[in-house]
């Protein structure tokens, strides 16, 4: 029973949201109106968290970005009402504007904006804050139009009135302007009346009361028979009266007065009333004019609005003088001057308050500025140094390459020399081992034969015997295997015939006098003269042996 009571209660939860899928902003907007209307003033927080945690729920499960935006915006919303932790509601409105950009959401990110310049400016009472979530604001409403955010008019309304409070008249013209050059609906006609209104009011204050003149009938124009029509009327009586033309302005002025006080509008009766009566002293009309100022006291004590004090007790200041009561009419007129001041104390407070936020704001971000540029000088910084570090490593790491590839190549020239050197003195032992056993050949030839005219022998004779390209071919193997001995050989005994370097050359391999004789095809005599002859030359002693001179060399 029970679960089936919570499943009809998630049922009907899930229900009430239905109808907001696949719809467009503008297609839902009334809905959401009534959404928020039943949520904010209610006490119950708990009821109304989950509520809105429900609305969330639901979006995130139809993948709709909107439904869930709408979540987190009247989550801020209803704390801003409620929550008594002001950071934190700036926070969550911060965090819906930064969501709305991420998903690309323009509705969400204005609405954003413009929830936060009021909690600025009702509860924080900061409103330079304020001011910069307007002209945020102001950016955001510049890429869409009303056809995509029927709010649009309102927005733009809302920030010219911050203007207007601050009498800052120009500038809100310029947003009335841009708000009533959109298109009229039934959606937005209140805030075109409004932004109609306060625009002539704006021009009225700087001089131009053509241009107010013109608003006002606009509006009357547009509203005939309501409230609207006695607002607009009571302004444009006061435009007349302001160019001394009383006879236009005392209908108009009536007009306000009799909608006003049929709407219980004491306030705005009152406006009016006191502008009639200054009329009546100006014409010398002093009983009309005694009466009127006496209704007008009545009417601004029902009001209740003590700035229409200031214009009702110079009033009654005349009224009295009028009547002979000096004494009470100097009481008024200091009233008068009493209320002008306090006023004006007042509104030079709120003038001096918003000097010293945008001061507290300019050095909040002179200091925000002087940390970001710290930081990244920091990151430049540590960027560069990042950037030493690592070109360091890469030429270290390319100095290494180079010196793992020279190591490589001088152990590829190493092995390719060791393995020529290999080659070339096996191939010269090869060499001397044929000669050897040759020679061995032709002296078993000789003990058996005893014939040296014997054709083998002669074939072998012939073999050992070195020609001129073999002797190429062998002494560039005996570089090979003796680096630089023969260039050695030529610097400290540069007087060696060719014979004598082939001589030397062969006693470097410790060949005989009869291998070196049947290699270089003479006698061993032959050998034993050049010896003999080679060591007169280079004048060594008879005890000196020819190993001795070729270790020399």
């Amino acid at each position: 029973m029970l679960l089936a009571i919570l499943w009809l209660c998630s049922f009907s939860a899930n229900a009430q949201y239905e109808h907001w899928l696949n719809r467009s902003y503008p297609e839902r907007v009334g809905d959401i109106k009534i959404f928020i209307d039943g949520l904010l003033f209610n006490p119950d927080s708990n009821a109304i968290l989950q509520r809105i945690e429900g609305l969330r729920e639901f979006g995130k499960k139809h993948n709709d970005k909107e439904i869930m935006l709408e979540a987190t915006l009247v989550n801020a919303y209803y704390l801003s009402i409620h929550a008594a932790d002001r950071n934190r509601v700036v926070r969550l409105f911060q965090h819906l504007i930064d969501e709305a950009k991420e998903k690309g959401s323009l509705v969400y990110e204005a609405r954003g904006h413009r929830h936060l310049s009021y909690y600025f400016w009702n509860y924080i009472k900061n409103y330079e804050l304020a001011f910069e979530q307007f002209l945020l604001l102001d950016q955001v409403l510049e890429k869409m139009n009303s056809d995509i955010f029927p709010d649009k008019l309102d927005h733009l309304y809302q920030i010219g009135l911050a203007y207007y409070h601050f009498s800052e008249h120009r500038e809100a013209i310029t947003y009335f302007s841009k708000a009533l050059r959109l298109p009229e609906t039934s959606f937005n006609k209140i805030y075109v009346n409004q932004a109609r209104n306060t625009m002539g009011l704006s021009y009225q204050a700087i001089g131009q009361l053509d241009s107010a003149d013109q608003c006002f009938r606009d509006l009357i124009k547009a509203n005939p028979g309501n409230i609207w029509e006695g607002i607009a009327s009571g302004n444009l009586g006061y435009s007349y009266y302001l160019r001394n033309n009383y006879d236009a302005a005392i209908p108009l002025l009536e007009k306000d007065i009799s909608m006003a006080l049929k709407e219980n509008d004491y306030g705005l009766a009152s406006g009016s009333g006191m502008t009639l009566a200054d009329i009546y002293f100006r014409r010398n009309q002093t009983e009309a004019a005694r009466k009127q100022t006496v209704l007008c006291r009545e009417y601004v004590l029902k009001s209740g609005q003590y700035s229409r004090y200031r214009y009702l007790y110079p009033l009654m200041s005349k009224m009295y003088a009028a009547e002979g009561n000096l004494s009470l009419s100097n009481v008024y007129l200091d009233s008068a001057i009493i209320v002008k001041d306090s006023l004006a104390r007042e509104f030079n407070a709120l003038q001096m308050m918003r000097a010293a936020q945008k001061a507290e704001q300019v050095q909040y971000r002179a200091s925000v500025t002087d940390i970001e540029n710290k930081r990244r000088l920091n990151k430049i910084e540590r960027n560069i140094l990042i950037a030493v570090v690592m070109m360091m490593i890469g030429i270290a790491w390319y100095w290494y390459r180079l010196q793992v590839k020279k190591q490589q190549r001088q152990e590829e020239q190493m092995r390719k020399a060791e393995e020529e050197l290999a080659t070339a003195t096996r191939q010269l032992n090869e060499f001397a081992r044929h000669i050897s056993e040759k020679n061995k050949l032709i002296d078993l030839l000789q003990e058996q034969n005893g014939q040296q005219d014997n054709e083998l022998f002669l074939q072998l004779q012939q073999s050992t015997i070195l020609t001129e390209e073999e002797w190429d071919s062998f002494k560039s193997l005996f570089e090979k295997v003796h680096s630089g001995y023969l260039r050695r050989l030529k610097i400290k005994l540069p007087e060696l015939s060719p014979a004598e370097i082939r001589f030397m050359t062969l006693a470097k391999l410790q060949f005989t006098n009869k291998e070196m004789a049947a290699t270089l095809g003479v006698s061993q005599q032959a050998i034993r003269t050049t010896w003999h002859r080679l060591r007169k030359k280079l004048d060594l002693p008879e005890e000196g042996s020819l190993e001795e001179l070729v270790n020399s060399i």
